[in-house]
């Protein structure tokens, strides 16, 4: 795991400082060293070694601010955290952990799954974002206020109002890591071919840190972009008018896209495959992004999102109210309200 993985939750801090409770935002600390495949595969000892230490020394850190009122562990990965619950659990009243792509390898993965299950049955309770969809599945709660969801907050610094040329030729992005389960190699070639047989009347841009995967595109024909800094990540997104997202379904089917919320920052309509997670994020409370259910309707759903160019700029003001770091401090004051009216019910009814 890279430090920029979950960037777009960095915003979850500001939010915490602007909330009237005392609420700590803690990150596990820990970097996945980008390596070959044959190499990753030769160092996973001592890459599980080092995840394991990351979330010992989240406990440190969990000890030293147990008085806040509200602990949000902001990403983890789920076998090392419950190594090491029961270090957190005389503080676990205090600890709330963010599923991020939990829930998503608990439906992929039974050792995941069996972890996440422990976990909550060992006292951790849950934050997601945007949805709770999966949990009912893997047996772990869901309703009654349970657990947090939380929005993908909006980093208030790069909400921008686009100048667009409203008679250029519209520009089709497909940013990101190129890694497999973002889909970029089959979603470049349909476009391509799109293109080529007149279906799709716009240009494409390739933004991705990956060199090669720049000159191999770039080679033949397709505008790239270098979105290695995150300056000129968020100035790719400027030239988009759509961004397009092709995930995988078995690793982003309950997931949300950082991506998808930088892209409606910069004022670009999103494109989706219709997944749970991903549909609450680019529709409540107000549309602003299309889907498609294969790869065979992305034609129709560019055109959908190429037509709400035009209403997007209101439509996001709606869209990012909620998701602003104002709003998700009062989520997080309602949460630790209703946890110490909780609280103070068990104990009055226990001295009765």
């Amino acid at each position: 795991m890279t430090g920029g993985v979950h960037r777009s939750l960095v915003p979850l801090s500001e939010a915490a400082m602007r909330a009237r409770a005392t609420v700590i935002v803690l990150p596990v600390p820990m970097r996945r060293p980008s390596l070959p495949r044959a190499a990753r595969r030769a160092s996973r000892p001592a890459e599980a070694l080092a995840y394991l230490l990351a979330h010992l020394r989240l406990v440190t850190r969990l000890w030293r601010s147990r008085s806040a009122d509200l602990l949000l562990v902001r990403e983890f990965l789920t076998v090392p955290l419950l190594l090491v619950w029961p270090l957190i659990w005389p503080i676990r009243a205090r600890v709330v952990a963010l599923v991020t792509f939990n829930v998503q390898e608990a439906h992929r993965r039974p050792l995941e799954r069996a972890a996440l299950r422990l976990l909550v049955r060992g006292g951790c309770r849950l934050a997601c974002l945007e949805s709770s969809a999966g949990f009912a599945e893997l047996g772990l709660p869901a309703g009654d206020g349970r657990p947090l969801v939380l929005p993908v907050p909006v980093d208030a610094t790069i909400v921008v109002e686009p100048a667009r040329d409203p008679v250029a030729e519209p520009v089709i992005g497909v940013v990101g890591t190129a890694r497999a389960e973002k889909g970029f190699e089959e979603l470049i070639a349909t476009l391509e071919r799109l293109r080529g047989e007149g279906q799709l009347r716009a240009s494409v841009l390739l933004g991705c840190p990956d060199p090669e995967v720049r000159e191999r595109w770039s080679a033949r024909g397709l505008a790239v972009a270098d979105t290695t800094s995150r300056v000129d990540y968020l100035a790719t997104l400027d030239r988009c008018d759509v961004v397009v997202l092709n995930f995988v379904r078995d690793r982003y089917f309950y997931r949300t896209s950082g991506v998808a919320a930088d892209a409606l920052a910069r004022g670009a309509v999103v494109v989706s495959p219709d997944y749970p997670v991903l549909r609450h994020q680019l529709t409540s409370p107000v549309r602003v992004g299309t889907f498609y259910a294969d790869i065979t309707g992305l034609p129709d759903a560019i055109d959908e999102a190429l037509a709400l160019r035009s209403s997007l700029m209101e439509a996001r003001a709606a869209h990012m109210r909620p998701r602003s770091t104002a709003a998700v401090a009062k989520l997080f004051d309602a949460f630790v309200s209703s946890e110490q009216g909780s609280a103070s019910e068990h104990d009055a009814s226990a001295t009765r």
